[in-house]
């Protein structure tokens, strides 16, 4: 945790904030992830933030993050308080020592699939048919509000055989920006929205809607069947067609039905293409155009390329980002009439050259209140870009558009071989409430990444970037929160700071104390288990405890009253996804 930083610093900094100007398209790093959180460098290829609503219901947002390691692993990070982070839940580990096969999971998305009221992760694990432990994995929280429990184990493991039988033979997709959640039907359900970024298996590279029909995870009923399959790519190119890579939905063509928008890159030969479903009611869809965007260029073909929407004065306008042998291209959706009648003609090329890797989000953060025109923040590998819409005139054409470079990663790196590799944004998003509006970008690291002098970020290393509207020279400062010299100006929290004593005395007869450590109010359970693993006495049962130091008794009896017997126990204190235990030993 933080050391209190000199009060002549603190009154520098809010003095810098007070002076910084609406529309200033200057961000600091506020915060990164606690290296002591146990991040490696391949954490960091997804990123997702669960907002309105949040995951356990508290009015805090999560961030969550991907990792390779250990067969594929998600961890959440909640936004305690203005300036506060803590690190609350890890996903199971699957293969100790192992990388995700396929090196997954590539993306996370949270939603309530089941429809019970109780928000679920859900993120894809696997790749080939000779992987066991494939599928899509489905965490869910506990209901009881701010207690941080997405459980020990998924609630539900879709396999892909039993969203198409085909995926018995085929791979079942590395995805990164396909993905969604959301009723997109308007039938009082919720939607999955899954894009197969496979090879080979044309017939299974589709994107697939599905649907939690009846029944809850909870009660091991739930039944999950796909609503419609699109599979208008599959065969467009003579011999050849297109695998589904990214996936949003908007209002393309202004009439009462939602379209789903696809990126799609060619599947043998170069190209890229655009198709669309229209949503027509409840459980119906109908393909629309599919344009071949290019057939000399895979300008979707680098992984992420997910379509970025907003809305100006009613209007839903589509955004498009393409990177293909060191070119790049920025499009706007521009003039569509009718999702089927689509063609090149409706993508209006703004930018060449800018950004990389199709890595990109869209806000407007350059503020406290108020909006000057959005901004689409965009990774360059080694930095973060902001190109600024100036509010009027054409989306369509360039000139209505500012560039500013905003954070530059070689400025702190010794040497990097990683590089940013997802941003989070929405208009006006201000995670930590504190009217400096946010966003948050992870970097995927690498084994040669290294800070001065010569320290390593192969292992615990910083994948979380948390940006926010400020003067960007008051950045945190990397190289001295590595080597624990600087004081964090934000509080990263991790298990590490919550403490748990040898009870005292011990051995003991009849009763004993126990003492814990909380670094922030929290909700926690105190629960004695015998050598066996079952419970023998909850002393806390999700009750919240304030910041401090506290102290239980344990008068050696059970839940229901009896003294127990002579022996070794195990006392747990468990908070959000972690637990700390001791033993200690009752002696007659």
């Amino acid at each position: 945790m933080r050391k209190l930083l000199a009060v002549a610093s603190t009154f520098f900094l809010m003095g810098q904030a007070l002076a910084q100007v609406e529309g200033t398209n200057s961000y600091r790093l506020a915060a990164v992830n606690a290296r002591k959180a146990g991040l490696d460098s391949d954490a960091g290829r997804g990123l997702w933030v669960a907002r309105n609503p949040d995951l356990d219901k508290d009015g805090k947002p999560e961030i969550l993050v991907t990792e390779y390691s250990d067969g594929g692993r998600v961890f959440v990070f909640e936004v305690t308080g203005n300036d506060q982070l803590e690190l609350v839940w890890a996903s199971k580990i699957l293969a100790a020592g192992k990388t995700g096969s396929g090196s997954t999971p590539r993306s996370v998305i949270t939603g309530d699939l089941d429809n019970d009221g109780n928000q679920e992760i859900i993120f894809q694990i696997g790749y080939t048919p000779a992987d066991t432990l494939r599928g899509l994995y489905i965490y869910e929280h506990d209901g009881v509000v701010g207690s941080d429990n997405y459980g020990t184990a998924p609630v539900a493991r879709i396999k892909p055989e039993q969203i198409d039988p085909v995926f018995a033979q085929g791979n079942f997709g590395r995805c990164e920006s396909g993905m969604w959640v959301g009723d997109v039907d308007n039938d009082s359900r919720n939607e999955f929205i899954f894009a197969s970024r496979q090879f080979v298996f044309l017939e299974i590279a589709d994107v697939y809607i599905m649907q939690v029909e009846s029944g809850t995870w909870e009660a091991k009923n739930a039944v999950f069947k796909v609503e419609y399959e699109y599979k208008a790519m599959e065969d467009v190119l003579s011999g050849d067609g297109f695998v589904p890579v990214g996936i949003n939905v908007a209002n393309v063509d202004g009439d009462p039905a939602r379209e789903i928008i696809v990126t799609a890159q060619a599947n043998n030969s170069a190209g890229a293409a655009l198709g669309f479903i229209q949503v027509n009611g409840p459980n119906a869809y109908e393909d629309g155009a599919v344009v071949n965007v290019s057939q000399e260029f895979n300008w979707f073909g680098v992984v992420k390329a997910r379509p970025v929407v907003v809305n100006l004065n009613g209007t839903d306008y589509v955004f498009l980002f393409g990177d293909a042998g060191g070119q790049r291209r920025i499009w706007i959706l521009d003039g569509v009439v009718d999702d089927k009648f689509v063609d090149v003609s409706n993508l209006k090329l703004i930018w060449r050259n800018l950004g990389a890797f199709s890595i990109w989000g869209l806000g407007d953060q350059d503020h406290g209140t108020g909006s000057d025109g959005y901004d689409i923040y965009l990774s360059k590998g080694d930095a973060i870009l902001d190109l600024e819409y100036k509010g009027t005139g054409d989306p369509g054409d360039s000139t209505n558009y500012t560039i500013k470079q905003v954070f530059d990663i070689d400025n702190v790196y010794k040497t990097r071989g990683g590089l940013f590799n997802e941003i989070f944004v929405t208009p006006g998003l201000d995670l930590d409430a504190d009217g400096k509006r946010d966003f948050v970008v992870s970097w995927k690291g690498a084994n040669t990444d290294t800070i001065a002098p010569n320290i390593g970020l192969g292992k615990n290393s910083f994948n979380i970037f948390f940006f926010e509207w400020g003067d960007s020279t008051q950045s945190i400062n990397l190289k001295d929160l590595a080597t624990g010299v600087q004081a964090r100006e934000w509080t990263v929290i991790t298990p590490e700071d919550y403490d748990l004593a040898q009870n005292y005395p011990n051995p003991f007869n009849p009763s004993t104390t126990i003492t814990f450590s909380l670094p922030l109010n929290k909700l926690i359970s105190l629960r004695i288990f015998d050598v066996m693993g079952r419970e023998v006495r909850a002393l806390i049962s999700q009750a919240e405890y304030p910041a401090g130091k506290h102290a239980v008794v344990w008068d050696g009896r059970d839940n229901n009253g009896q003294a127990v017997a002579t022996g070794q126990y195990i006392y747990r204190l468990e908070f959000g996804g972690f637990v700390k235990s001791k033993v200690m030993t009752l002696l007659k």
